[in-house]
């Protein structure tokens, strides 16, 4: 893709996917990890992504700095720069968000009694937590007590997206009376103070405990086969708020090939976008 070529949505969220997995990685703290993804969001080329992202060293997901590669976006260019947070785990689609990757670093980023969190239904004071070991999460024992922890943690289970990976996830839910903000929370087995991030206005709302878990599990194991990616390097899904709520299941294979399939919260299959052969 020539350096000045227009942006994509896809372009900016696989840029925030390298930085979110680089922070997850120790590679740069919060601020300067914030400061990076604004930039990102507001960049007009691809040679801007590209200057934020060269410096990275590959990730623990196997993310490679520099690396522009087309990847789907669930729900088309409506998702816009809003969609790096929902999957930028990454995002590998923008309808995903934001991170596809972001975790804690020990005790230091645990939520602490005075943290303030939000919910879809009012604003909450975080319990005091502790660092645990990561969780499973793509199973359904450890999604279930992810589900749980966002319970203990915020109040209740309601969140603009979730981005589950198979060791952590990332979690962004609107600041009420705010429509224009939202705070994005990363989890490995506690979860970190949040991050500030700008929200469309607009933006829909999940309950993750509307989620079935095990037919969202079945869809999982099965993913590899259904989207075309038979032996994926990077696995993760996403659940917002969109469409009244949904899950999204992406495979990547180690040459940045993608592909994904949605699906309502009770596992019916909505539609399947099979990589490019």
């Amino acid at each position: 893709m020539p350096d000045q070529a227009p942006l994509r949505a896809k372009d900016i969220a696989y840029a925030c996917t390298l930085l979110n997995s680089a922070y997850a990685d120790g590679q740069f703290d919060g601020e300067e990890h914030r400061a990076r993804v604004t930039a990102a969001m507001s960049a007009g080329t691809v040679a801007e992504l590209r200057s934020l992202t060269a410096d990275l060293r590959p990730s623990r997901t196997g993310d490679v700095a520099g690396q522009y590669v087309s990847r789907p976006a669930p729900g088309g260019a409506s998702y816009g720069r809003r969609a790096i947070v929902t999957a930028a785990v990454f995002g590998i689609g923008a309808a995903a968000g934001y991170a596809y990757g972001l975790a804690t670093r020990g005790t230091r980023d645990s939520v602490s009694a005075n943290a303030t969190a939000t919910a879809g239904t009012g604003r909450t004071t975080a319990a005091p937590t502790t660092t645990a070991a990561p969780r499973a999460l793509h199973t359904a024992a450890g999604f279930s007590a992810f589900v749980a922890a966002v319970s203990r943690t915020f109040g209740d289970t309601v969140v603009d997206d979730a981005s589950v990976y198979p060791d952590y996830a990332v979690v962004t839910r609107g600041v009420p009376n705010e429509a224009a903000h939202a705070l994005l929370f990363s989890y490995r087995g506690t979860f970190d103070k949040g991050s500030p991030m700008s929200r469309q206005p607009g933006t829909g709302v999940v309950d993750l405990a509307r989620v079935d878990v095990a037919k969202l599990m079945e869809l999982l194991a099965g993913a590899p086969q259904t989207v075309g990616v038979p032996q994926p390097k990077t696995t993760y899904f996403s659940v917002d708020g969109h469409d009244g709520g949904r899950s999204v299941i992406y495979e990547t294979d180690a040459y940045n090939v993608s592909g994904y399939l949605i699906a309502g919260l009770d596992g019916t299959v909505s539609s399947v976008h099979p990589a490019p052969h």
